[in-house]
Protein backbone atom coordinates (compact mmCIF):
# COMPACT_ATOMS: atom_id res chain seq x y z
CA UNK A 1 0.00 0.00 0.00
CA UNK A 2 1.22 3.15 -1.23
CA UNK A 3 1.44 6.12 1.20
CA UNK A 4 0.18 9.48 0.25
CA UNK A 5 1.85 12.16 1.87
CA UNK A 6 0.77 16.19 1.47
CA UNK A 7 2.63 19.05 0.75
CA UNK A 8 4.38 19.62 4.47
CA UNK A 9 5.39 15.93 4.31
CA UNK A 10 2.96 14.37 6.54
CA UNK A 11 0.54 11.41 5.52
CA UNK A 12 -2.70 12.55 4.49
CA UNK A 13 -4.33 11.36 6.92
CA UNK A 14 -2.31 13.26 9.96
CA UNK A 15 -2.97 16.30 7.80
CA UNK A 16 -6.92 15.88 8.34
CA UNK A 17 -6.24 15.69 12.17
CA UNK A 18 -4.06 18.50 12.07
CA UNK A 19 -6.72 20.05 10.20
CA UNK A 20 -9.59 19.51 12.52
CA UNK A 21 -7.32 20.59 15.54
CA UNK A 22 -6.71 23.67 13.61
CA UNK A 23 -10.38 24.08 13.09
CA UNK A 24 -11.37 23.22 16.67
CA UNK A 25 -8.41 25.56 17.94
CA UNK A 26 -10.21 28.89 16.24
CA UNK A 27 -13.68 28.16 18.07
CA UNK A 28 -14.03 30.05 20.71
CA UNK A 29 -14.05 28.89 24.72
CA UNK A 30 -17.46 29.23 26.83
CA UNK A 31 -15.26 31.60 29.20
CA UNK A 32 -14.61 33.50 26.13
CA UNK A 33 -17.92 33.72 24.66
CA UNK A 34 -19.40 35.02 28.32
CA UNK A 35 -16.59 37.55 28.64
CA UNK A 36 -17.65 38.36 24.83
CA UNK A 37 -21.08 38.48 25.90
CA UNK A 38 -20.54 41.14 29.04
CA UNK A 39 -18.65 43.27 26.66
CA UNK A 40 -21.28 43.57 23.90
CA UNK A 41 -23.40 44.11 26.10
CA UNK A 42 -22.27 46.82 27.70
CA UNK A 43 -20.98 48.47 23.88
CA UNK A 44 -25.01 48.68 22.81
CA UNK A 45 -27.13 47.72 25.73
CA UNK A 46 -30.98 47.31 25.16
CA UNK A 47 -32.89 50.05 25.07
CA UNK A 48 -36.89 49.54 26.02
CA UNK A 49 -38.03 52.98 25.27
CA UNK A 50 -37.30 52.45 21.56
CA UNK A 51 -37.88 48.66 21.94
CA UNK A 52 -34.20 47.47 21.05
CA UNK A 53 -32.63 44.52 21.81
CA UNK A 54 -28.33 44.70 23.04
CA UNK A 55 -26.10 43.29 21.47
CA UNK A 56 -25.89 40.87 23.96
CA UNK A 57 -29.19 39.15 22.50
CA UNK A 58 -29.31 35.99 21.74
CA UNK A 59 -29.75 35.85 18.19
CA UNK A 60 -27.26 38.89 17.41
CA UNK A 61 -24.48 37.45 19.89
CA UNK A 62 -24.46 34.24 18.11
CA UNK A 63 -24.22 36.21 14.55
CA UNK A 64 -20.98 37.96 16.69
CA UNK A 65 -19.09 34.76 17.79
CA UNK A 66 -19.06 33.47 13.82
CA UNK A 67 -17.89 36.62 12.66
CA UNK A 68 -15.44 36.25 15.60
CA UNK A 69 -14.35 32.67 15.68
CA UNK A 70 -13.73 33.46 11.67
CA UNK A 71 -10.86 35.56 12.66
CA UNK A 72 -9.42 32.36 14.20
CA UNK A 73 -6.17 32.12 16.37
CA UNK A 74 -4.99 35.85 16.45
CA UNK A 75 -8.46 37.09 17.78
CA UNK A 76 -8.59 34.88 20.43
CA UNK A 77 -4.71 35.63 21.06
CA UNK A 78 -4.92 39.52 21.05
CA UNK A 79 -8.63 39.21 23.50
CA UNK A 80 -6.82 37.10 25.69
CA UNK A 81 -3.84 39.89 25.74
CA UNK A 82 -6.03 42.89 26.49
CA UNK A 83 -8.48 41.21 28.74
CA UNK A 84 -4.79 40.24 31.06
CA UNK A 85 -4.81 43.63 31.88
CA UNK A 86 -8.10 43.19 33.81
CA UNK A 87 -7.57 40.32 35.67
CA UNK A 88 -7.75 38.00 32.34
CA UNK A 89 -10.72 36.00 30.35
CA UNK A 90 -12.48 34.46 33.22
CA UNK A 91 -12.53 37.72 35.38
CA UNK A 92 -14.26 39.79 32.77
CA UNK A 93 -17.02 36.95 31.94
CA UNK A 94 -17.38 36.24 35.92
CA UNK A 95 -17.33 40.69 36.80
CA UNK A 96 -20.28 42.66 37.15
CA UNK A 97 -21.29 45.18 34.31
CA UNK A 98 -20.12 48.17 36.52
CA UNK A 99 -16.64 46.41 37.04
CA UNK A 100 -16.66 46.93 33.20
CA UNK A 101 -15.93 50.59 32.83
CA UNK A 102 -11.73 50.79 32.69
CA UNK A 103 -12.18 47.73 29.73
CA UNK A 104 -14.62 49.16 27.70
CA UNK A 105 -12.59 52.97 27.95
CA UNK A 106 -9.43 50.78 26.58
CA UNK A 107 -11.83 49.19 23.81
CA UNK A 108 -13.54 52.32 23.14
CA UNK A 109 -10.36 54.03 21.92
CA UNK A 110 -9.79 51.66 19.68
CA UNK A 111 -6.17 51.38 19.58
CA UNK A 112 -5.98 47.44 19.05
CA UNK A 113 -6.68 44.41 17.22
CA UNK A 114 -9.19 43.43 19.43
CA UNK A 115 -11.18 46.68 19.95
CA UNK A 116 -11.44 46.96 16.27
CA UNK A 117 -12.31 43.09 15.50
CA UNK A 118 -14.99 43.54 18.30
CA UNK A 119 -16.50 46.69 17.61
CA UNK A 120 -17.08 45.87 13.63
CA UNK A 121 -18.09 42.37 14.58
CA UNK A 122 -20.37 43.54 17.27
CA UNK A 123 -21.61 46.34 14.66
CA UNK A 124 -22.30 44.60 12.14
CA UNK A 125 -24.14 41.77 13.55
CA UNK A 126 -26.16 44.66 15.33
CA UNK A 127 -27.39 46.19 12.45
CA UNK A 128 -28.04 43.18 9.84
CA UNK A 129 -30.35 42.20 12.82
CA UNK A 130 -34.24 42.27 11.94
CA UNK A 131 -36.02 43.43 14.84
CA UNK A 132 -32.85 46.54 14.92
CA UNK A 133 -33.70 46.97 10.99
CA UNK A 134 -37.04 47.76 11.66
CA UNK A 135 -37.08 49.72 14.46
CA UNK A 136 -34.89 52.07 12.30
CA UNK A 137 -36.78 52.14 9.17
CA UNK A 138 -34.57 50.25 7.30
CA UNK A 139 -35.92 47.64 5.03
CA UNK A 140 -34.64 44.35 5.96
CA UNK A 141 -33.10 43.60 2.80
CA UNK A 142 -29.10 44.25 2.02
CA UNK A 143 -28.62 47.34 -0.01
CA UNK A 144 -27.58 45.61 -3.38
CA UNK A 145 -28.73 44.59 -5.75
CA UNK A 146 -31.89 46.91 -5.25
CA UNK A 147 -29.97 49.45 -3.95
CA UNK A 148 -31.30 53.10 -2.20
CA UNK A 149 -32.84 55.04 -3.94
CA UNK A 150 -30.80 58.68 -3.39
CA UNK A 151 -31.98 61.97 -5.71
CA UNK A 152 -29.12 63.56 -7.49
CA UNK A 153 -27.17 66.56 -5.81
CA UNK A 154 -29.57 66.92 -3.16
CA UNK A 155 -27.68 67.24 -0.13
CA UNK A 156 -30.63 67.45 2.36
CA UNK A 157 -30.87 63.87 2.52
CA UNK A 158 -27.95 64.36 4.91
CA UNK A 159 -29.42 67.11 7.18
CA UNK A 160 -31.10 64.67 9.70
CA UNK A 161 -27.95 62.97 10.62
CA UNK A 162 -26.01 66.47 10.80
CA UNK A 163 -28.76 67.61 12.97
CA UNK A 164 -29.06 64.51 15.36
CA UNK A 165 -27.11 64.33 19.01
CA UNK A 166 -24.68 62.95 19.12
CA UNK A 167 -25.13 59.13 19.04
CA UNK A 168 -22.30 57.70 21.09
CA UNK A 169 -21.18 57.88 24.48
CA UNK A 170 -18.76 60.56 25.98
CA UNK A 171 -16.14 59.88 27.60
Amino acid sequence: MLLTRSRNGLPKQACLIEGEKRMKDQLLEETEKRAVAKIVGQMIPESAEHGLPAANDPAILEVVFERLQQMGERFRRDFAITLAKFGGVEAVADSKYSELTGLLTELQKGESATSLDLITATCQAYYEDRRVMTTIGREVRPPFPVGNAMPDGDWSVLDEVKDRDPIYRQC
